[in-house]
């Protein structure tokens, strides 16, 4: 930034020219203010913890709220989304951290499926947790990499910084999980491709439902 600051200031440029170094400039701004937010986060997780006042919340609902709010950008990138949703799973959570963690991982499969691809939704209950899965039909990740996926600014496939990734996505959503006493997981199928990372989360089991 500081460059291209310097560079602009060097003898008389267009009215054109200022405008489109300005432009350069606002964009790096805008991502290293994401970039340093996230950071921030990431710091209270993992120095000091974060304390939710957790709610009854239906996991299935909020899936199927996250896909509605997704649904043009996998349909932008045809894109398709299927879903086996148990409106039956609940969970004591936050209710923001939790829609995070779940725009999270469905954006990043919606990014790394390809064109014309088909992205799994499931949320089902198994035994005494809610188990939230999205399995994508991208390239997979390889073996070597997957210990790694949940480290910061990890990033397995380079590609992905200059998709404007900043490998803060996971790390940031392993931690929520850890905060809600649950577990995030991530898997490749060698074989047919595909990455699928799954949530899961201790069922509600501290009152009454609401709906009852």
């Amino acid at each position: 930034m500081k460059g291209q600051v310097e560079v602009a200031l060097k003898g008389d440029r267009s009215t054109g020219e200022y405008k489109r170094t300005l432009e350069r400039l606002t964009a790096e701004t805008d991502r290293l203010v994401i970039l340093v937010e996230k950071l921030l986060i990431l710091a209270r997780y993992e120095m000091h913890g974060i304390e939710f006042e957790k709610e009854q919340i239906n996991l299935g609902e909020m899936a199927e709220a996250t896909l509605e709010q997704l649904a043009e950008t996998a349909d932008n990138k045809q894109v398709r989304i299927t879903e086996q949703i148990s409106t039956d799973c609940y969970v004591a959570g936050d209710t923001s951290a939790l829609i995070q963690l779940l725009l999270n991982v469905i954006q990043n499969a919606i990014k790394f499926t390809p064109q014309g691809g088909v992205i799994d939704v499931t949320v089902k209950v198994v035994a005494n947790a809610c188990v939230l899965s999205v399995r994508d039909s991208g390239p997979g990740i390889a073996s070597e990499h997957l210990e790694h996926v949940f480290d910061r600014f990890y990033q397995a496939d380079p590609s992905r910084a200059r998709e404007g990734g900043l490998g803060l996505g996971l790390a940031i959503s392993n931690e929520i999980a850890k905060a809600h006493n649950g577990r995030l997981s991530i898997a490749t199928d060698q074989k047919i491709k595909g990455t699928t990372v799954s949530l899961t989360l201790p069922t509600w089991d501290s009152g009454p439902r609401s709906d009852q």
